[in-house]
């Protein structure tokens, strides 16, 4: 009876065609939704019978700047069957995000593969860095896009969302939603290490689909409720913590490899170091 957090166990909607012996349908699971913060809430959805793999969240979730509000006032409505919930602003009464199972294939739950798509009223979309992509918006050039969140050392490619596959340097399962009032933004984080499809599907009706694609882990995702860029981009940071700011004296020369292909430019980076008595460890 925690009026912050509500539990309860629902069945994997049957898929059809990605089950086989070394791909697992998950037959059953446990959904939870907790109120994090007057302006956060998490829905989250494991495998009932084995634990999977999560990263580790490093903040307490009940962190500095952190005021837990009750379910009953965060405007979210939940049906069993079929699986479906929505996300309404208590503020402004406007649908932030729908989730149906309804939908084919929308909601799918296997070992090594596991499928949620969610709908915004809008069609604004920033981040999932790091990529470049011109203005900052994603999926301003095609109807339907797909970004691919996977760490491959690939340093800021230019990404138009046709394709995917591209990898990125480091990987950020973050992105903010521009609303239709211009000043107001909202957030939604997925907290899956894994590789990672983030497929952006622009509809007529002015709304959006985004369908999210795993190789494994759980389903973990962070809802921020609308505010300004600078709010949500706050509580995000709250919730993951901040960057860590070395002191000036810990701070020295730093050579990069990068660039160095061959044992020969090694040597003369090494020779350059004793030429102009500079220390190398």
């Amino acid at each position: 009876k925690d009026p912050y957090y509500w539990s309860m166990r629902i069945f994997n909607p049957k898929t059809r065609g990605n089950e086989s012996s070394s791909n697992k349908e998950i037959k059953s699971a446990t959904l939870t939704i907790e109120s994090l913060d007057k302006s956060v809430i998490e829905i989250k959805i494991v495998d009932e019978a084995e634990r999977r793999w999560e990263p580790p969240m490093i903040n307490p979730k009940s962190g500095k700047g952190y005021e837990k509000n009750l379910l009953e006032n965060m405007g979210y409505s939940f049906n069993s069957q079929p699986f479906e919930f929505t996300i309404i602003d208590p503020n402004t009464k406007e649908l932030m995000v729908e989730l149906s199972a309804a939908k084919d294939g929308v909601l799918q739950f296997f070992d090594k593969l596991l499928q949620i798509g969610f709908q915004f009223k809008s069609q604004k979309f920033f981040g999932l860095g790091e990529r470049v992509t011109g203005d900052f918006e994603l999926c301003t050039e095609h109807s339907e896009c797909l970004y691919t969140l996977w760490g491959k050392d690939n340093a800021s490619p230019y990404d138009d969302g046709k394709g995917g596959g591209k990898g990125v340097y480091g990987q950020q399962p973050f992105y903010m939603i521009q609303l239709k009032n211009p000043q107001l933004f909202m957030g939604v984080l997925s907290f899956n290490s894994n590789d990672q499809d983030v497929i952006i599907k622009r509809l007529s009706s002015g709304n959006s689909n985004v369908v999210h694609k795993m190789i494994g882990g759980v389903f973990d995702y962070y809802f921020f409720y609308p505010g300004s860029a600078n709010f949500v981009l706050m509580k995000y940071h709250e919730l993951i913590g901040r960057p860590y700011i070395p002191p000036f004296w810990a701070l020295g020369f730093h050579q990069c490899r990068y660039g160095w292909t061959t044992l020969k430019k090694v040597q003369n980076v090494v020779a350059k170091f004793e030429e102009n008595d500079i220390p190398l460890e």
